[in-house]
């Protein structure tokens, strides 16, 4: 086996849009529920991830780690308390 260039070895998630989605919660639903779940890698951040015209129920807002230029533009999130 060939050694691996570990900067090659990295995976790496660039230029992500996520547009017009609506996500609601539906009361029957009793497992995880995250609004974002955003974790990059310190060595390679990901990168240029945008959100635009989202709206989200979720009962967290969740993670975003190790992420360089994410923009958030006409996006609703609305975290429901568990009763």
């Amino acid at each position: 086996t060939l050694p691996v260039d570990p900067e090659k070895a990295l995976p790496r998630a660039k230029n992500l849009t996520v547009r017009n989605v609506t996500a609601t919660l539906s009361p029957e639903y009793d497992g995880p529920s995250l609004a974002f779940d955003i974790e990059g890698i310190p060595e390679k951040p990901f990168q240029n991830f945008l959100f635009e015209n989202v709206k989200i129920e979720a009962r967290t807002y969740g993670t975003v780690r190790h992420v360089q230029n994410l923009r958030f533009v006409d996006v609703d999130v609305t975290v429901k308390a568990e009763d």
